[in-house]
């Protein structure tokens, strides 16, 4: 597979109060291959979010840059959709209207555009849901129709900050097993951040770990497993030791 995104020498540093500055990154570099599953791992507040946020153009690196598809990122891009920790759908919009939203920006005819929805629907198990309200799904459900509202506009890139964050032990097994029949199905790139080693464990090509602030590389982990892994895979604990001794858990 062929390098999508580089990361170069990113530094990040928020100024707090005159002129005193706390440093958010420290020196990063990597590289994400395309259709790669790509996560960054590591404690809260060690700079995952910002970083993902300068990888999506939403913030400027103080120095360094990051390079996707040959171009360096200044700005959010339509092909690089971002999946955020509040699933953001509009509560006036019907399961099948939220999907079709990003599809309808784009200015595809209605005919189209709930076809393409009516796919990814049905994709993330929402079938029989399609008029339903935000307001009547569980948030595993919601979830599941921002998922489907992220894949409807066919990105190259999908950023994720924290997707099963709040979910409750089942629903968030059941979201992972569909993420995993999905980049299976679509083959698309997904950069995923999590402080969950469960969840990267059964997800990721390879495992970026950062340290506490300021967040610097402290190893690059391929989780070269079949999935889907289950918990009691005997191969799995290797690298969950691996990640454990990065932080002397």
């Amino acid at each position: 597979m062929e390098d999508l995104v580089y990361v170069e020498n990113v530094n990040k540093t928020h100024e707090i109060h005159k002129g005193n500055d706390v440093y958010a990154l420290d020196l990063v570099n990597f590289s994400i291959k395309k259709g790669e599953l790509f996560c960054i791992l590591g404690p809260s507040g060690c700079g995952k979010t910002t970083l993902l946020n300068i990888m999506a153009g939403f913030e400027k690196p103080t120095s360094g840059k990051v390079i996707i598809n040959g171009k360096e990122v200044t700005k959010p891009n339509p092909n690089y959709i971002t999946m955020f920790q509040e699933y953001c759908l509009f509560s006036w919009r019907t399961v099948l209207e939220n999907v079709t939203f990003g599809l309808e920006i784009k200015g595809i005819p209605k005919l189209k555009r709930e076809n393409i929805a009516k796919k990814y629907i049905k994709m993330v198990h929402l079938e029989g849901f399609e008029n339903k309200y935000p307001s009547q799904l569980s948030g595993g459900m919601q979830r599941r129709v921002a998922i489907a509202r992220t894949l409807a506009v066919n990105p190259d890139i999908i950023f994720m900050d924290e997707p099963f964050a709040g979910l409750d032990a089942f629903t968030k097994a059941r979201m992972e097993n569909e993420l995993i029949d999905i980049l299976a199905k679509e083959g698309k790139t997904i950069v995923l951040i999590t402080h969950d080693i469960d969840t990267a464990l059964a997800l990721a090509d390879r495992i970026m770990i950062l340290s506490y602030r300021p967040g610097k590389i402290k190893k690059i982990i391929n989780v070269d497993l079949e999935r889907p892994r289950e918990k009691t895979n005997a191969k799995r604990l290797p690298i969950e030791k691996e990640i454990l001794s990065e932080f002397k858990l």
